[in-house]
């Protein structure tokens, strides 16, 4: 670590600082001194122990912050963060990596923050929400999606003007069956969404959410596209019925993105669905943790009930 530290890296971009002992770093003079001699650090994933130790980062645009050893840092410092790195672009938030107090009052700036990630065993994300202010927002996902995630912001915001109204695409992965009705809590919080990422999937559960019955009860109005994972072809015929119910209400989807494992599952299927559906093959989950190297990205995806993954 100390000849790491004491070589400067000026053309450095990506860093990973994931200690299993803060108390073993070196005196944060050095850490400032090795800052320093990274000038060009655009992307950095370290835990929220580490994190008081690090100086102002003016030129950071992403940020993935990691519990360990059972430290989190607080609001006020989260505020500190968003202060020293003003180019913001996307942070990553995993398991109680922050903790409260979340006051009433209280409110982060993220002025150009685009992508908010929220993965793991969170367990403040109607707070986080509340708390954020980013103008630009424009993707969220909250894996897994526990049953009461959202209840308090969506009781929030009934009170005080729309947030995140940039807010185009969503991430969302439900811990249980049950946890699929909350996609229409979801759908309240979020109404200008266009693309919805499901990376685990429940065929009736699904369809009882997105099958529109009334056009005053359409979850997700402006929906475009729909991207899922694990399909075959009995999740595919349930898609379908999605598809008509959305169709007939004059809200159609145009794009349905599926993983290469659900491409081949469904082959015989594709020639009807892609008379109504664009369907691309592209997994956006995995794009999510491409070069992930410390996360397992199984470990964000709610398992209450056997997925086909599992089969």
């Amino acid at each position: 670590m100390k000849m790491v530290y004491s070589s400067p890296v000026p053309f450095l971009q990506n860093l990973v600082i994931y200690p299993t002992n803060v108390g073993h770093l070196l005196p944060k003079a050095q850490l400032e001194s090795f800052v320093q001699g990274i000038p060009s650090i655009s992307h950095l994933r370290i835990t929220s122990g580490m994190l008081p130790y690090i100086p102002s980062l003016d030129t950071l645009k992403t940020l993935h912050l990691s519990a360990a050893d059972g430290q989190a840092i607080d609001v006020p410092l989260l505020s500190e963060i968003t202060a020293s790195s003003p180019h913001l672009e996307t942070l990553a938030i995993y398991d109680n990596a922050i903790s409260g107090p979340w006051l009433p009052e209280t409110v982060v700036d993220f002025p150009k923050l685009r992508s908010l990630r929220i993965y793991g065993s969170f367990m403040s994300v109607s707070d986080l929400l509340r708390v954020v202010e980013a103008p630009l927002l424009e993707d969220l996902v909250i894996a897994p999606f526990a049953v009461n995630d959202l209840y308090e912001y969506r009781e929030h915001i009934a009170h005080s003007p729309p947030k995140f109204t940039t807010l185009k695409s969503i991430t969302l992965s439900p811990v249980s069956i049950s946890g699929f009705a909350q996609l229409e809590e979801a759908a309240e919080c979020f109404p200008t969404v266009e693309l919805v990422m499901i990376p685990n999937i429940h065929a009736d559960s699904f369809c009882d959410v997105f099958t529109v019955t009334k056009k005053d009860m359409m979850v997700w109005p402006c929906l475009k596209a729909l991207a899922l994972r694990n399909v075959d072809c009995t999740i595919l015929e349930t898609l379908l019925d999605v598809v008509a119910s959305r169709e007939a209400a004059g809200r159609p989807l145009e794009t349905l993105y599926l993983d290469r494992r659900s491409i081949q599952r469904v082959d015989a299927m594709l020639p009807i669905v892609r008379r109504s559906l664009n369907v691309v093959e592209f997994d956006v989950w995995s794009t999510l943790h491409d070069g992930d190297l410390l996360q397992d990205a199984a470990h964000f995806v709610g398992n209450d009930f056997d997925f086909l993954s599992s089969q």
